[in-house]
């Protein structure tokens, strides 16, 4: 089951990796700052294949009496590559310090250049678990809100409830300043609407959703988005306002992440708690239980929330043909539904 997170006071823990070994900068029990580099590694500014055969006009078998560097090998500036002797000396060089990665098929791949990458933290925190030559776990507490979609961007800023009455002139002065600001507002509005919003420079937006048609210009914003409860005309519900009455006004971290489960990817809003307390290396398991407090997915009950009154331990076929694990809750509207399992997202508060 897919879990979300909405918490007044919650202890989180992210874990910043690189792709392939590189340096650690950081050490157990050290503070760190959004952006601050976790660590990093240098990898090949570009990559440049060239067809030997072709090129050079040889045929496959004369390649490895031509190849004047193998596979594996560092190279300089200069350096022959690869050579054709005869009347007229047809040569390869590299064109910049670089490595050999590989020679097969009749063509030669050549690593140039270096660049650096690094991974950074997205929270303010402190390491609590050191990841040999990959990276480390960040440790914080804080408010928390994770979302159902995010555009992959990330921004600090005040955070502010924001509510605007699109049916008056933007030159009577009832917008409200949004300038450098992360601004929650409940739906997404209509294309027009949602490009004056962006023409008041927030640092983000937050939705608790957007129509379907909105997401490429959602995507291509320069700004983090975030849609707490995803796609549709879902209204939000009693214990996320709860938070983000806390969030407003705060300084707080909106990182639009993709969404991916497996990895505990979430696009989430964070208001870091000030304590110099060094939290666990683990959170506490979260599973779902009698008195749970869930949101439903799935229409018609999208976006609404109740509490698991039960969990029947055999599985059901449901309408959709599929046999799953029920679950019965009870709406805030006090009607008791009975829903798969999957279609819930447990709310850790």
């Amino acid at each position: 089951m897919e879990v979300v997170r909405i918490s007044k006071d919650q202890t989180v823990l992210r874990r910043y990796v690189l792709p392939c070994k590189g340096k650690v900068l950081v050490q157990i029990g050290q503070s760190v700052a959004p952006g601050e580099p976790i660590a990093e590694v240098d990898l090949p500014g570009r990559f440049q294949v060239f067809d030997v055969v072709n090129s050079l006009h040889v045929k496959p078998g004369q390649m490895e009496k031509i190849m004047k560097r193998l596979a594996g090998e560092e190279v300089k500036v200069g350096d022959v590559i690869a050579q054709k002797n005869g009347l007229f000396s047809r040569i390869f060089r590299a064109y910049e310090d670089g490595k050999v990665l590989s020679v097969r098929e009749g063509k030669v791949t050549l690593a140039l250049g270096e660049r650096k990458a690094q991974v950074s933290t997205a929270i303010p925190g402190t390491i609590v678990e050191v990841i040999p030559d990959r990276g480390a776990v960040v440790s914080a507490q804080g408010a928390l809100i994770q979302g159902a979609w995010g555009n992959g961007l990330s921004a600090a800023g005040p955070f502010q409830v924001t509510e605007i009455d699109y049916t008056k002139p933007d030159r009577n002065g009832n917008w409200p300043d949004m300038h450098g600001k992360i601004c929650f507002l409940e739906t997404c509005p209509r294309l027009e609407n949602l490009r004056r919003i962006v023409n008041r420079k927030p640092a983000g937006l937050v939705f608790c959703s957007a129509m379907p048609g909105l997401v490429p210009e959602l995507r291509g914003l320069p700004i983090p988005v975030i849609l707490l409860s995803g796609f549709g005309d879902i209204r939000i519900d009693p214990i996320t306002s709860e938070v983000l009455e806390v969030l407003d006004g705060q300084v707080v971290y909106s990182n639009a992440l993709q969404r991916e489960p497996e990895t505990d990817s979430f696009p989430e809003v964070f208001l870091p708690k000030v304590s110099e307390q060094v939290h666990g290396l683990f959170e506490s398991p979260e599973t779902l239980s009698i008195g749970s407090k869930v949101r439903l997915l799935g229409m018609p009950y999208t976006g609404s929330v109740g509490e698991v009154v039960e969990i029947p331990a055999a599985a059901e076929k449901f309408a959709s043909g599929l046999v799953l694990q029920p679950v019965v809750v009870k709406r805030a509207d006090e009607q008791v539904i009975r829903v798969p399992r999957e279609n819930l997202e447990l709310l850790v508060q």
